[in-house]
């Protein structure tokens, strides 16, 4: 059904359609027809707490390893003044770290046994740990490169990396912590569940991840492969600008109740006996949806490995 259907069934229910047989013009009815769009939606958006609409969100996580190997650099480090924190590899092309406190860092490459500085970085930021990452432009790609935390005063630092490899933008440098957060979609409403899709062609739900707030997905850094976050969606707003041509979201059974509540709105100030005779068989609709979800394996208790 698409919203100019569901306006001429809410005007029927108002007995608003026609008079002895012949329609009533859209211009009569302009009052009715102009508050419409939000009744709908307010309708369907309730519709689809009951009724779901699916949706998938992929991720691809397939992390990089540092230069100083697999889960090394995430441990929390106070650095104290007078002893340089230093990790150096050869011919490093990016880096990642992150600081609290007054500190000063630097990215420094060895040419013929002079350590020149590359990149400064000077962090004022207090209380909250600050990210950092860039690519690194060495005169030489073989020379040696290294991370130094130096500085007058105490700070904390953590997650530091070195990467070998280059990256087309200092942006697409690699978050470098245990876990790494992902935001859904704006339409995100409800977790149903997480598929993870791994070599050699294993497909399983996924039990080992945390959910921050309402929308943040988090997962293990080293746990690579393909994730299939399905969730329930919010259906798309509508609007005064929603054309009539627009088709509801929520399954056919839930859209036809969704005139009911039109009509019961649309009618309320001059006949409220009938709009709550019609916002009454909207709620009997309402009640009779089923909440069921039976598509496909609802519960993966096992690893299918092909």
């Amino acid at each position: 059904m698409n919203l100019g259907e569901a306006k001429r069934k809410a005007l029927s229910l108002m007995a608003e359609y026609s008079v002895d047989g012949v329609p009533i013009p859209d211009g009569e009815n302009a009052d009715y027809l102009n508050r419409m769009n939000r009744f709908a939606d307010m309708a369907q958006k309730e519709l689809a707490t009951i009724k779901k609409i699916h949706a998938s969100y992929p991720i691809a996580h397939n992390p990089i390893k540092p230069q100083q190997g697999l889960l090394k650099g995430f441990d929390l480090i106070q650095y104290l003044p007078g002893t340089d924190i230093i990790d150096q590899y050869p011919g490093s092309k990016a880096y990642y770290f992150e600081v609290d406190g007054v500190a000063d860092v630097y990215i420094e490459e060895n040419v013929a046994g002079v350590w020149t500085p590359l990149v400064t970085i000077n962090n004022t930021t207090k209380g909250v740990f600050t990210a950092y990452k860039g690519l690194i432009n060495a005169s030489n790609p073989n020379n040696m490169i290294r991370l130094r935390f130096s500085g007058p005063y105490v700070y904390n630092l953590r997650n530091k990396a070195l990467f070998a490899y280059s990256f087309p933008t200092a942006d697409d440098v690699p978050i470098y912590r245990p876990y790494i957060r992902y935001e859904m979609p704006a339409d995100f409403m409800e977790l149903n569940k997480v598929i993870h899709e791994t070599d050699p062609r294993a497909y399983k739900e996924l039990v080992e991840y945390y959910w921050e707030g309402k929308r943040t997905f988090v997962l293990n850094y080293y746990l690579n492969g393909s994730f299939l976050i399905q969730y329930y969606r919010y259906p798309t707003t509508i609007d005064s600008t929603t054309p009539d041509t627009y088709e509801f979201e929520v399954d056919t059974e839930a859209q036809e109740a969704i005139p009911y509540y039109m009509a019961s709105k649309a009618i309320f100030d001059e006949n409220q006996t009938m709009a709550t005779q019609l916002l009454n068989e909207y709620q009997v609709k309402l009640s009779r949806l089923t909440t069921d979800d039976n598509y496909g394996i609802q519960t993966i208790s096992q690893l299918y490995v092909l």
